[in-house]
């Protein structure tokens, strides 16, 4: 009778990967010169500890762990031929650390101007990644609502402007993802201008209107300076201005709109019709108040920010530079909104509401007391953010989500 002979363990060439890649190891080298193998059976002798799938098989399978520092896996092979004869093998998986994923950079590019009807084209395409290729998603925030000219999810889009009769601002927010989900935003304005608009009523186009928020169709100046020393102002003669408001140059006023004792304006600040700035207010440099907009007792608004039609900016809230609020969105007492935020029409952000840098809020969405929401994260439409959560830096929070 022939004496058996031991089978031949193969448990395949050394490897190098990735922390967090998928990994194969392979025994079908392995073989048996008299016979045929029964059986295989993987065990790790040394390593950090991992999950081996399929162990009893002659290919068996593991995720290489994430490390923070170079790391050495061996596994054993051990193969039964048909007679009870074993033989063994060992391999080494090298793991490297993986890198860390960094958040991609948003850019919406520049604010633009248009007319009415015309064509705007946006381009992300200076946003980027440094580990990858990054998807793009644009929603419209604030303004009147337009059909856009083809898909929304590529770096460059294009619409057409709406014409209504009278001027206004569309703000669209950028969100891009990179590879591993990680997200960013940015928005853009477009300030966009009827050549058919007569806000002030006095029969002269905006367009070629010296103050087109206040009547004055012989196009002459309203001759306001108060003794200050400024300029044209543009400041509707019927508007009472308290002797201890700090006016700027090159502010607009129109008709209807009330000022509080102690309030300060920033120069080429434009207030439309029927604002309300309350006591002790401050408006910088650049800001666009909304009609019937309303800016309450101690608030601030940063330089270049934009209120929509019918805001409201409560008692000490905080707005940093070149935010803009939507169309009857509320801020809450107290709030911090941080710079270059969008927040998009009909929304609610209640007291002691924080906001971050460049966050992204959507159309109807409630923001609930004292809740906190990090810097670049993209909020969608109709979400509600209970009381008191934190939102971290880079979330993308779903159109219609709660978050608890």
């Amino acid at each position: 009778m022939q004496k058996n002979q031991r089978p031949q363990a193969d448990a395949g060439a050394d490897q190098s990967v990735d922390g967090g890649a998928p990994v194969t190891i392979d025994g079908l080298a392995s073989s048996d010169p008299d016979g045929t193998l029964s059986a295989y059976a993987w065990v790790q002798s040394a390593g950090p500890t991992v999950v081996l799938q399929e162990a009893d098989q002659a290919q068996a399978r593991f995720t290489a762990p994430t490390v923070a520092s170079a790391a050495n896996l061996e596994f054993r092979l051990t193969v039964t031929d048909n007679d009870g004869e074993r033989a063994s093998d060992s391999v080494s998986v090298a793991v490297t650390p993986t890198q860390p994923n960094t958040p991609p950079v948003a850019i919406a590019g520049p604010d633009q101007s248009a007319v009415a009807g015309a064509t705007v084209s946006l381009d992300a395409s200076a946003s980027h990644d440094a580990e990858g290729p990054v998807t793009y998603a644009w929603q419209q925030t604030s303004g009147p609502s337009f059909a856009w000219q083809g898909a929304t999810d590529a770096a460059t889009v294009s619409f057409t402007t709406p014409t209504t009769g009278a001027d206004y601002a569309v703000i669209i927010g950028l969100t891009v993802t990179d590879t591993q989900g990680l997200s960013a935003s940015d928005a853009v304005v477009v300030q966009v201008q009827d050549p058919n608009s007569d806000a002030d009523g006095d029969g002269v186009p905006d367009d070629r209107d010296n103050c087109p928020s206040v009547p004055n169709p012989g196009q002459e100046q309203t001759g306001y300076n108060l003794g200050r020393g400024l300029g044209d102002a543009c400041v509707d003669p019927n508007v009472k201005i308290p002797a201890s408001v700090d006016l700027g140059t090159g502010v607009t006023i129109a008709k209807g709109v009330k000022l509080g004792d102690q309030v300060t304006i920033g120069d080429n600040t434009r207030l439309e019709q029927g604002a309300t700035i309350k006591d002790g207010a401050t408006l910088g440099a650049d800001v666009s108040v909304g009609e019937k907009a309303t800016v309450k007792d101690g608030a601030s608004v940063g330089d270049g920010s934009t209120l929509g039609r019918k805001a409201t900016i409560k008692a000490g809230a905080r707005l940093g530079a070149q935010v803009s609020v939507g169309e009857k969105t509320s801020i809450g007492e107290d709030a911090l909104i941080g710079d270059r935020c969008a927040i998009g029409d009909d929304s609610t952000l209640k007291q002691q509401v924080v906001l971050g840098m460049d966050v992204i809020v959507g159309r109807n969405t409630q923001i609930k007391a004292a809740a906190q929401v990090g810097d670049r994260a993209s909020i969608g439409e109709a979400v509600t953010i209970r009381a008191g959560v934190v939102v971290p830096a880079d979330a993308v929070i779903p159109d219609g989500t709660v978050v608890k």
